[in-house]
Parts: C-alpha cells; sequence; structure tokens
C-alpha cells in the first residue's frame, strides 16, 4: 500500500445497550483508543461510531459502502467491537446484526470502488457462550480450468477476522481491553513496517494460545478469506510520488 491515506477505517463500537439488556463492555473504550491510535498511524482515516441502533447502523454501513474516498484508497478496514452471537452482533437496541449482512454489502456487485482492493473485516465478539478450556498435553511416541473472459466472482480480496471460533466466548479485560484487539494492536504496532497482515495474523494466533484465565479459559482466533490472494503489506511512511 501506498495511497495517502491509505483508505478508511470503519470501527463500529458497541459498549452500552438499550435497557441494560446487556452487560456494559467494560474495557471496550480501550480498543477504540488504540485501534484509532493504529490505524492513524499506519496512514489511515478512521471513522468511528459508537452504540448505535441495527437501523442506524445499516445506514453508515450503506453510507460507508458509497464512500467516494474509496475510489483513491489502497484497501479497506470494517471493525466490529460488541457483544455477539453465533453469526452476528448485538446493536445498541439489542438487535442483532449478522456478519454476513454485513460482508455482503461490500461485495463487488455493491461495492465498486473496492474492486480488487484488499477489505478486511474484524469481528470482535462473542460467537457463543461454550468456554475454550485449556487442554493438557499428553507426550505421545485437478483440472484447469478453461479459458474464458476476465470478469470478477460475486466476492474477491476479502479477509475475516473473528476473535473468537464459532459458539465460543471472547475474552475482555477492563484495563486493557479485549485479548484479541490489544494482541493486534501490539504486533500490527510492531510488525507492520516489514511483514505482510497474514503472517502477523498468525503471529497474533500463536501470541494468543498462551494466554490462560486463572480458571483455564482459553481463546483461539479464526480467519477466513473470500477470494483473498494478496500479500498485504502496509508499508506505513512510504506513499506514492
Amino acid at each position: 500500500m501506498k495511497s495517502k491515506p491509505r483508505g478508511v477505517v470503519l470501527i463500529v463500537s458497541n459498549t452500552v445497550f438499550e435497557n441494560d439488556n446487556l452487560d456494559e463492555r467494560l474495557g471496550g473504550e480501550v480498543d477504540e483508543r488504540n485501534l484509532r491510535r493504529l490505524f492513524v498511524e499506519l496512514g489511515f482515516v478512521v471513522d468511528l461510531h459508537t452504540n448505535k441502533s441495527r437501523g442506524e447502523l445499516l445506514k453508515i454501513l450503506s453510507d460507508f459502502q458509497q464512500d467516494s474516498r474509496h475510489a483513491v484508497a489502497d484497501a479497506c478496514f470494517v471493525v466490529v467491537l460488541s457483544h455477539g452471537t453465533s453469526g452476528g452482533f448485538y446493536c445498541w437496541d439489542n438487535a442483532v446484526l449478522a456478519n454476513d449482512v454485513v460482508l455482503n454489502m461490500f461485495n463487488n456487485a455493491c461495492c465498486s470502488a473496492l474492486h480488487s482492493k484488499p477489505k478486511v473485516f474484524i469481528f470482535q465478539h462473542c460467537r457463543g457462550d461454550e468456554v475454550d478450556y485449556a487442554v493438557r498435553k499428553r507426550s505421545v511416541p485437478d483440472s484447469v480450468p478453461a479459458p474464458c473472459e476476465i470478469s470478477l466472482s460475486s466476492f474477491s480480496d476479502m479477509r475475516i477476522c473473528y476473535s473468537t471460533c464459532p459458539n465460543f466466548y471472547s475474552m475482555r479485560c477492563e484495563e486493557q481491553g479485549t485479548w484479541f484487539i490489544s494482541t493486534l494492536v501490539e504486533t500490527f504496532s510492531r510488525c507492520s513496517h516489514d511483514t505482510d497482515l497474514d503472517t502477523m495474523l498468525r503471529d497474533i494466533a500463536a501470541k494468543m494460545a498462551k494466554f490462560e484465565t486463572r480458571g483455564g479459559w482459553k481463546q483461539t482466533p479464526e480467519y477466513g478469506e473470500r477470494g483473498w490472494t494478496s500479500a498485504l503489506y502496509f508499508n506505513p511512511g512510504l506513499y506514492k510520488e
């Protein structure tokens, strides 16, 4: 990446919820602050929206989808910080917005300004109520497709990052923020000058494998992709002439 700015980062953060139906996400503001600082230092513009209803978020996402800034950008990030379920996250009004709804809004049919540009989605939320307990280790001894006209599939250039595996809790600390986001910020800050995104994501997973609560709870991030073919480098401080 060499554009200035690199692109726009949309951060959606829900820390309190209508009628207190869901617990306040203490420490969520730590993630907000750390992510904003990280992406600004990496050369991005950051749009932060906090405690919005489902309807408000759909409007925010729609506006972001059509944002003219994408035309001159090299990449796009969408970050969601909230409580969640297996398939989506809670909005301020306790309604669930499916992760796939967010992803579909930025496919090639819906967002032409981001054609062939990296689109990275980070979902920091629980995906169920199961606990990932530590397991103690025991020691033990095609065919080639026919040529066709160049076109784009519905999805391409998407990297999807979940803070935890399906059905499991995602850990959060009031003082330091969530395990996943705090590790991501530390790793990106330390390595993005010479390391590609996928390598950093593997580094994050390796670090988190060492985390454990006093009760033996663990957490494993999950990564996915839709037509992701790039080695994405942030190149902080390097811009096009």
